[in-house]
């Protein structure tokens, strides 16, 4: 379907200037099967607007059937089809196309096809055209699906219609519905600057790496680790395995070895009165606690998983309700420590030593790590 697209589009001259076109992307406020005898799944729209007007829609998927290609239909369905009724089709294209923040990973794959042609192609803070078909779209659909039993919306649990019109902000809503986890609406890893498919693949990888590995099965999660080369995030500077108590799982990160002393006592504040330091992690949450889209964007790439419903989520809290995203190069250095610690043997824990070149997004690194309490 879309590779027919690609083939047309490539065929299309390119406007001089003046036209603007916006693809963006966004999980819709229903969910439909995608197949007999499945279950339901979030439905996905993708578009493309002008800014002379006119929207285009790809074929409605579901998280599990979508692809990034869907932006080829979509853009080729605006150039090559007729706007309104009885319009004759563009059949051209635009001087420029805009993407919106949650197709950031996806830019190079997009510039790819269009660059080429004598398109420019960025990544812009908003596509307002786009967000606003998208939100009429999802209010739509809120209020046709509205108190229906939730087999075929995403309405579930006496939520109104005005509680879902946010859903249009391409996966990640800014707004909380009631009773939904602060981490289901932060911000998404593939709208951070300089971020790329590439990068956060890589990431998912070594996260699967570690989970299997299951390095908490030594005895080692009372051990703090000294990270060198040491990072500048002062929040950063050390680490230690969760897992251990066989509740959460993952990596912790702190400031020194006396904030974790502070917090071993009990009752004392972890951000010890520092109301600017966060505290990073990298867990592994279910879909429900996990940003909706790092969901998402796991789904459309078909990313690993280290278990069904059980997603790498890299975090920093602060003393107030603001939830943190790592930089592009932050998520690396969380890839390199779950790449080393994914190899973690009984004589490092020991020794309380570990001196690991791994291959990580970028290319190999070093990395030593020493026990402050072996």
């Amino acid at each position: 379907m879309t590779d027919s697209y690609i083939d047309r589009i490539k065929k299309l001259r390119v406007a001089k200037s003046g036209e603007v076109w916006e693809l963006a992307e966004s999980l819709l406020p229903a969910n439909v099967s995608p197949h007999e005898g499945a279950e339901p799944e979030a439905m996905v729209a993708f578009i493309c607007a002008g800014n002379k007007g006119g929207v285009m829609m790809a074929d409605p998927q579901t998280t599990s059937t979508y692809t990034i290609e869907c932006w080829s239909q979509a853009l080729g369905k605006f150039a090559l089809e007729p706007l309104v009724p009885k319009a004759k089709p563009l059949n051209y294209l635009p001087a420029k196309v805009v993407l919106g923040p949650e197709l950031a990973g996806d830019f190079e794959l997009i510039a790819a096809t269009l660059r080429p042609l004598g398109v420019v192609v960025e990544v812009g803070q908003s596509t307002p055209n786009a967000d606003e078909a998208l939100a009429s779209l999802a209010k739509f659909l809120s209020s046709k699906l509205q108190g229906s039993d939730g087999n075929g919306d995403g309405n579930k649990g006496g939520e109104s219609g005005d509680e879902r019109d946010d859903a249009s902000d391409h996966g990640a809503s800014n707004k909380r519905r009631r009773g939904e986890s602060r981490l289901a609406t932060a911000q998404g890893l593939a709208s951070i600057n300089k971020m790329t498919a590439e990068r956060i693949a890589s990431f998912a990888r070594a996260a699967a790496l570690f989970f299997a590995a299951q390095p908490w099965r030594y005895p080692s999660r009372e051990m703090l680790w000294q990270i060198t080369p040491e990072p500048q995030e002062q929040s950063q500077r050390y680490c230690l395995i969760m897992g251990g108590g066989g509740n959460e799982f993952g990596i912790a990160f702190l400031s020194s070895p006396e904030q974790m002393a502070q917090m071993a006592v009990g009752g004392t504040d972890m951000f010890d009165g520092n109301r600017s330091l966060v505290y990073w992690s990298i867990m592994f949450n279910a879909a429900d606690e996990t940003p909706k889209a790092d969901v998402f964007w796991w789904q459309k790439h078909r990313l690993p998983l280290a278990e069904p419903d059980c997603y790498p989520v890299a975090v920093g809290m602060k003393s107030g309700p603001e939830v943190i995203r790592p930089t592009a190069e932050g998520l690396t250095f969380f890839e390199s420590l779950l790449r080393v610690f994914a190899e973690l043997t009984e004589d490092e824990v020991t020794t309380g030593k570990i001196v690991r070149e791994v291959s990580v997004f970028g290319g190999p690194r070093t990395m030593t790590l020493t026990a402050m309490n072996p």
